[in-house]
């Protein structure tokens, strides 16, 4: 009786577990309008030097842009020496987020500049601003600026940015030779599942005694045997 007991309690903190692990399941997404904290930096549908414009008045904006609208710069011929230069750095606030660890992105149109900490700045290669982060207090903050211009001077113009991405981080997955990739497998899905309840049966009581580190989860990889997995860990603590 007080073997089964403590089995229950178990059970009920690792199903507690895998909740807080599952809450950084869903991608995230913020138009970026609504994150910009220095709004005096931007104007609404009207074109400075020194400032960011929200365009709305675009040509099938509705189609072009999320919400039919989009950050846009001043037009960018050339590097800017200093982040002031142009219109000033954009400061970014994503808030509501799950706990847990994400990949940060961005839609934009040509070349931006990016920071972590509103100082160091480097050039935005691709969408992705930065892989696995770990979020805990439910906020985020980054800077976006008008920096840099496209490498190739016909391709020159405004820069724009239209939305933020958050989605959760997948596990690092090995390929042939050296190379790494991220994906979410079904395999990787299930085992992510299956840690913090593999950590409940860990602490289980078994035979009157405290086991630790015998139990075993390796069939929870596969979803098809995942009752299977249950049972055997059942067995293990009988």
């Amino acid at each position: 009786m007080k073997n089964m007991w403590l089995l229950r309690v178990c059970l009920a903190w690792g199903w507690r577990k895998l909740g807080l692990a599952c809450q950084a399941a869903e991608t995230l997404r913020f138009e970026a309008e609504d994150c910009v904290v220095n709004r005096d930096a931007v104007l609404a549908d009207k074109f400075a030097p020194n400032r960011w414009t929200l365009w709305t008045k675009d040509v099938d904006a509705q189609r072009k842009w999320s919400g039919g609208a989009v950050l846009r710069s001043p037009e960018v011929k050339a590097d800017r020496a200093m982040p002031e230069d142009g219109a000033p750095p954009l400061h970014l606030v994503l808030k509501n987020i799950p706990q847990g660890t994400y990949d940060l992105q961005v839609k934009r149109g040509r070349a931006l500049a990016v920071s972590l900490d509103g100082k160091q700045w480097r050039r935005l290669e691709g969408d992705v601003v930065a892989r696995d982060l770990q979020i805990d207090h439910g906020t985020f903050e980054f800077w976006v600026d008008d920096r840099f211009a496209e490498e190739k001077p016909e391709h020159r113009g405004a820069s724009y940015l239209d939305y933020i991405v958050l989605e959760p981080s997948a596990p690092l997955v090995r390929e042939s030779g050296t190379a790494t990739s991220r994906r979410w497998s079904t395999a990787s899905r299930w085992a992510g599942l299956c840690r913090p309840l593999r950590t409940a049966w860990r602490s289980a009581w078994s035979r009157g005694r405290l086991i630790r580190g015998n139990m075993r989860c390796a069939s929870w990889s596969n979803p098809a045997t995942a009752r299977d997995g249950i049972a055997s860990a059942g067995r293990l603590c009988r």
